[in-house]
């Protein structure tokens, strides 16, 4: 007895097309939809289904996970996954709605430019007080209310191939992972890489010019806590 597994786009059985019982089921117009559990069916003879699947020879059992593709066809992926290549193809990217199948996966956006960056990621590069130039996603950024984005802005560099996030002063892991982590991440005096600068006007459609700003090692205004839980509070 063939077990079906109810979620669809895992573990599906695969038939050997080139076998001559495998091209006359093909040419039927029929396809194999039996979809099973790995880790209850392990590949090899002790499969009861390699031996007792009909019709059609199974090849071998290919294990997926796969995303349900967006309406235009792109598929959401970590954000952490995401490389400079990707951000230069498409700079813009949106939080998936939903926690499916995680709250931190992203999609590309079909325009290169947004008329609003509520739950989007932005991908550019910004330059540092040295003048070198990094690959960056910056994200809580609000075009409406530019007090909100300098105290809430989200900066992530491009470090050795994977992603350095930085905490503001008011995070939590401001310490470990602050302006100064940084500066030793790219082994550079911290004096040059702050103020680090970046433009997001090519990104937004008529958007206001204090969206080309610089990202300091402190604000110069620091809130307090209650300042900070008013701020964020709509």
């Amino acid at each position: 007895m063939l077990i079906r597994s109810p979620n669809p786009f895992e573990n599906r059985l695969v038939t050997k097309r080139g076998t001559r019982r495998g091209r006359a089921y093909a040419a039927s117009g029929n396809r194999p939809r039996t979809r099973l559990y790995r880790s209850e069916f392990p590949l090899g003879r002790s499969n009861p289904c390699s031996r007792r699947a009909r019709p059609g020879k199974i090849h071998h059992l290919r294990t997926m996970t796969k995303v349900p593709a967006t309406r235009r066809g792109r598929r959401p992926r970590p954000i952490e996954s995401l490389r400079p290549a990707d951000i230069s193809a498409h700079p813009i990217w949106r939080f998936v709605s939903g926690d499916e199948p995680d709250e931190t996966w992203v999609v590309p956006t079909a325009s290169r430019r947004s008329a609003r960056l509520s739950g989007r990621v932005i991908g550019t590069q910004v330059t540092l007080a040295d003048g070198s130039r990094r690959w960056a996603l910056l994200s809580n950024i609000d075009p409406d209310n530019p007090q909100l984005t300098t105290h809430f802005l989200s900066l992530s560099l491009f470090i050795g191939g994977k992603w350095f996030h930085l905490a503001r002063y008011h995070d939590v892991g401001a310490r470990r992972h602050g302006p100064r982590a940084l500066a030793a991440a790219l082994h550079r005096p911290l004096g040059k890489v702050f103020p680090m600068r970046y433009d997001l006007r090519p990104y937004v459609r008529s958007g206001p010019s204090w969206l080309e700003g610089v990202v300091d090692r402190s604000p110069r205004n620091r809130l307090t806590r209650a300042e900070i839980i008013a701020l964020s509070v709509p």
